[in-house]
């Protein structure tokens, strides 16, 4: 297990998820650069892994999520964290409206 960087640059948000779960099997630790406030990033992972998320996140960053401990140095958009029932997530910024609702384990 290891460290894969991903480049978001150009890429469509089901493209990104689809990559994150797909690397997160294999990996440690996933980078994300380049998100460029895309929405939906990370939801539904359900693996241990650490996410470092280098710029801000959409809307739903994390929602879903049962187990990944996502780190973001930016901003996250409404609803960061919704539904998660396990894992971390933490915003170095500021996080929209709706951050954690309707969580039912992990932390915000």
């Amino acid at each position: 297990m290891g460290e894969y960087v991903i480049d978001a640059n150009g890429m469509e948000e089901k493209e990104l998820n689809r990559t994150i779960k797909e690397q997160a099997k294999y990996n440690d630790k996933l980078i994300i650069d380049n998100p460029d406030s895309k929405h939906n990033i990370c939801a539904g992972l359900t693996e241990d892994v650490e996410i470092e998320i280098n710029g801000s996140a959409g809307y739903f960053v994390g929602t879903m999520a049962h187990g990944p401990r996502i780190h973001i140095t930016g901003n996250a958009g409404w609803f960061a964290g919704d539904n998660m029932t396990d894992g971390e997530l933490v915003i170095e910024g500021t996080a929209g409206d709706g951050a954690g609702q309707g969580i039912y384990g992990g932390t915000v």
